[in-house]
């Protein structure tokens, strides 16, 4: 099985308040989409904030509609909520318009395909910090019936982003027995080897900042 994994995509960001930063966002994730389609991938992962508000504007949405008609069901999509598309108060998130796997809100939920899982958990932070750690230790013993697993996430580690109130877990909060570990929230590409796989941060399709 073949899997593509993209995140941070920010789709309806408009830096600088410009139209042309905000088409560049759009031609970033469609340049992703087309290459995820040329691979053959079969399963399309999106480690977060696929929006860049939990209230896009309608071309952000547009856009994403587009995306999933030259997808026409030959991937997959799995997600989960980043912290900018995730609804500030309880509510549904945009993606609930599209025919798409959004995964844990609130908890962790997994899925199987082709004798692969795929489980993720949606961005939590503040008070939401322990609730995300006891989720995340329900993974390995559900992995443990796998040959090969992907734990999807949209948070930062401390070991990456080692910044006082910037990060969310420490690495001994994640569990080990993950084949793939699909993060967001990072812009940067980054890639490690963890526990019994790799993790990895896709880092976002449109550069935002001159650091990433």
């Amino acid at each position: 099985m073949r899997i593509a994994h993209i995140s941070d995509t920010h789709l309806g960001y408009r830096q600088y308040n410009l139209d042309e930063r905000e088409n560049d966002f759009y031609d970033a994730f469609n340049e992703a989409i087309d290459k995820a389609i040329e691979e053959r991938a079969d399963v399309l992962i999106h480690s977060g904030d696929l929006f860049d508000s939990p209230t896009p504007p309608i071309k952000a949405l547009y856009v994403f509609k587009n995306a999933l008609k030259k997808i026409n069901g030959k991937m997959r999509v799995y997600t989960v909520l980043g912290d900018h598309d995730m609804p500030k108060r309880r509510g549904m998130p945009p993606h609930k318009l599209f025919d798409i796997r959004v995964l844990g809100v609130g908890r962790l939920e997994w899925d199987e395909v082709d004798g692969v899982l795929i489980a993720g958990i949606s961005n939590l932070r503040g008070r939401g910090v322990e609730l995300l750690k006891e989720e995340l230790k329900k993974f390995d013993a559900i992995a443990e019936k796998y040959k090969k697993s992907v734990l999807i996430a949209h948070q930062a580690i401390e070991k990456y982003l080692p910044f006082e109130g910037a990060y969310e877990l420490k690495e001994d909060d994640l569990p080990r027995n993950a084949t793939y570990y699909a993060f967001g929230h990072l812009h940067s590409r980054l890639t490690a080897r963890f526990g019994n796989g790799y993790l990895a941060y896709a880092g976002s399709t449109e550069i935002i900042r001159k650091d990433e």
